[in-house]
């Protein structure tokens, strides 16, 4: 802080809520049934390599009813989808619009659990610097 700042900017109490998700490759998610996927935007000229750069998203989904959640952040305006992708791009959800940078929706997708070494993606009509991508593939 600025030595020079006026008390109006100083404090003695600092309050918070952090949420914190970590995930192992192969591992369950935050329940037993539960699995999920980080994704990341990426520079695609440079060999796929993720940026930090606050844009990111989490999709979490239960294997036995197929319900999953997609949530992300630091977004474009715009509408978004979630792809899986195989050899070609098929349509998970119906585009979602992100408001404030932000996307949070659930919906329902029975395959998540019979697509070996997929990718699922956060896509931005056919814009590869503002899709999120899967932070490893999900078995």
């Amino acid at each position: 802080m600025d030595e020079t700042a006026g008390n109006e900017y100083q404090g003695d109490q600092l309050k918070f809520n952090i949420e914190l998700y970590a995930e192992q490759l192969d591992a369950p998610g935050p329940a037993h049934t539960t699995r999920g996927v980080v994704l990341d935007n990426k520079d695609v000229a440079a060999d796929w390599v993720p940026l930090v750069d606050g844009r990111l998203g989490l999709l979490t989904w239960d294997l036995v009813t197929g319900n999953y959640r997609l949530r992300a952040w630091g977004l474009d305006a715009g509408a978004y989808k979630v792809k899986f992708y195989d050899t070609t791009e098929h349509d998970i959800s119906t585009a979602q619009t992100a408001v404030g940078g932000k996307l949070d929706f659930t919906g329902n997708y029975a395959n998540f659990g019979v697509n070996p070494n997929a990718k699922y993606w956060l896509r931005y009509e056919w814009d590869n610097a503002k899709t999120l991508f899967e932070s490893n593939l999900v078995n």
